[in-house]
């Protein structure tokens, strides 16, 4: 093998030295660009980020919309190979793609933003048509001709219903549900579901073996855990 020796040092040729100049101030200028437009892109994901956060705070998207946002925001944030999108994200909206899935898909399904059924508990088997486990609602239970057998709020509303047909013997045909951001706003909600249909009666539950006034809680039914 051939050694290499040290050859001395010195000046680069002017043109070499000139070539090497516009090199890097060329780097220079690339790399201020890179700068300037990283900066212009996380400033307007930023407002736009703020413009989702406020318009799901106003009532003005769903979370569905949300979840769409959130899609489209990390796909950008890929392209443009930025990391860090989900802590600039938190920043505005505190929650991950997860949690707003699960918001998303615990939707009411109706168009006037409740969930409803004409059944009774026992037939209430499709988790698609009732709130799911976790998300606040006020109800009202009806029996025969529409009448209210009574109202509640709750956060667990397949397993509320089931205590109050199993454990209470409460007895409704359909039902009505609406969604609560919290607890708070579940008993606001039952409120407006009692003045829209009336005071509950549990004798229009209309079935066999109606239940006696004293054993229906008008207006009252409510997990205060949940």
């Amino acid at each position: 093998m051939r050694r290499m020796t040290s050859q001395p040092v010195g000046p680069l040729p002017q043109d070499l030295l000139t070539a090497a100049e516009k090199a890097h101030a060329a780097a220079e200028r690339a790399q201020d660009e890179l700068i300037r437009v990283r900066r212009a892109y996380l400033s307007a994901e930023n407002a736009f980020i703020e413009r989702v956060a406020a318009a799901q705070e106003a009532g003005e998207i769903t979370w569905r919309e949300v979840l769409t946002a959130y899609d489209q925001v990390r796909d950008w944030a890929t392209t443009c190979n930025y990391s860090g999108f989900s802590e600039r994200w938190r920043e505005h909206i505190p929650l991950d793609r997860q949690m707003i899935r699960r918001y998303a898909d615990a939707l009411p399904r109706g168009e006037d933003g409740s969930w409803s059924g004409h059944t009774g508990w026992e037939e209430m088997t499709d988790s698609s048509t009732y709130p799911p486990r976790g998300v606040h609602v006020a109800f009202v239970l009806f029996g025969d001709a529409g009448h209210p057998v009574t109202y509640g709020y709750t956060k667990h509303f397949r397993e509320r219903t089931k205590r109050m047909w199993n454990g209470e013997g409460l007895r409704w045909r359909s039902w009505t549900a609406l969604l609560a951001r919290d607890p708070e706003d579940a008993r606001a909600k039952r409120v407006e579901l009692q003045a829209r249909h009336g005071q509950p009666n549990v004798a229009t539950a209309g079935l066999s073996a109606a239940l006696p006034i004293t054993q229906a809680t008008p207006a009252a039914h409510g997990d205060s855990d949940s």
